[in-house]
């Protein structure tokens, strides 16, 4: 996973990574960095299909990250 170019809390998140165990990882120590270890999260997506997606805090009520995932056809 990157940061996108324009906004560092942005990642940017091969297609081939997404939710796997990796990843969940990832975010797991994103989480906790940004002093939301131990709350409950969900990670939301806001169309369908989507490629945008956001990790949420339930406890807090606010957003840990927001990410993009990128398509297997899509240029580097």
């Amino acid at each position: 996973m990157a940061t996108g170019p324009d906004d560092p809390d942005r990642l940017l998140v091969p297609q081939d990574l997404f939710a796997g165990d990796r990843f969940w990882s990832a975010l797991d120590r994103l989480a906790d960095r940004r002093g939301h270890g131990g709350h409950q999260r969900v990670l939301v997506g806001f169309t369908d299909p989507t490629s945008h997606y956001e990790l949420q805090c339930l406890p807090c009520g606010r957003p840990i990250a927001t990410m993009d995932v990128r398509r297997d056809t899509e240029p580097s």
